[in-house]
């Protein structure tokens, strides 16, 4: 695998998990740029603001979630915590607080919240593909073990070392983790179909709002079924990730708004 460290500038480290979310973002804003340009009712300077609060937001809540499901591991450094450029974030804690906080600002402004949605989501689509990259090279979010062609190799003291000797996969004794499956690039190639798909459905004539219930009817459909390759939880709820749990929620939550809006006159 791709060294996790980018760079080393004297006592600076850049992780190359902190260089993808940074593109990410820049990415996910030129995008909204390009789009902006044919809306009427906001401008580029005031969604690019609200996507920077959102982007607060969103690594606030990715961080706290991301800690909370693996408290066990930095309750032994709680230092670790605030490391965020070695990666960490959970999306479903990103996606609560750049809602909230986006939520938040568009009433503060009386922007309409279902336009903005549909404007931001294939940003945030954009923004999770390349996002996964980098989580593919600083090793978290990783598959279970893998023994056929597409299994990838991690080092001695990775993340997936850590967590195989913790669920018991390997030999206390064992000094490499098992190869596992590239979960991350799966999700990659993911969503850049789903890009593929809003943008295309973005041009036709739709109301607002449309386009972010078919991103969470989508988006949360594959993440389901991706989510049982995963090899990087340690706590499982029956069969099911917590991750899991929440497509089951956000899927019917988006089937229903879906057709509340196809109902409304605007």
């Amino acid at each position: 695998m791709i060294d996790p460290v980018a760079l080393k500038l004297g006592p600076l480290t850049i992780y190359w998990y902190g260089v993808m979310v940074a593109t990410a973002f820049a990415s996910g804003l030129y995008l909204i740029r390009l789009r902006v340009q044919n809306k009427k009712n906001i401008t580029f300077e005031q969604s690019s603001d609200l996507a920077i609060a959102g982007l607060v937001g969103a690594i606030i809540g990715a961080r706290i979630f991301y800690v909370l499901t693996n408290l066990s591991i930095y309750l032994k450094d709680p230092l670790q915590i605030i490391r965020i450029d070695k990666g960490g974030l959970v999306f479903y804690g990103g996606m609560i607080g750049a809602i909230a906080v986006i939520i938040f600002l568009c009433k503060k402004h009386n922007y309409n919240i279902r336009e903005i949605a549909d404007l931001f989501t294939p940003s945030l689509v954009l923004g999770q593909a390349i996002g996964r990259i980098g989580c593919l090279i600083n090793g978290c979010c990783f598959g279970k073990a893998c023994s056929n062609f597409l299994g990838i190799h991690y080092s001695s003291g990775s993340l997936a070392h850590q967590i195989q000797l913790q669920k018991g996969i390997i030999l206390p004794t064992a000094t490499q983790p098992l190869a596992v499956y590239p979960t991350q690039f799966f999700s990659t190639l993911l969503h850049l179909t789903l890009l593929i798909f809003l943008l295309l459905a973005d041009k036709k004539k739709h109301k607002h709002g449309i386009i972010f219930c078919y991103y969470l009817i989508v988006y949360g459909t594959f993440r389901f079924f991706v989510e049982f390759l995963r090899g990087d939880y340690i706590n499982m709820y029956g069969p099911f990730t917590i991750a899991q749990i929440i497509c089951m929620i956000i899927v019917p939550i988006g089937t229903f708004f879906l057709f509340k809006i196809k109902q409304l006159k605007t």
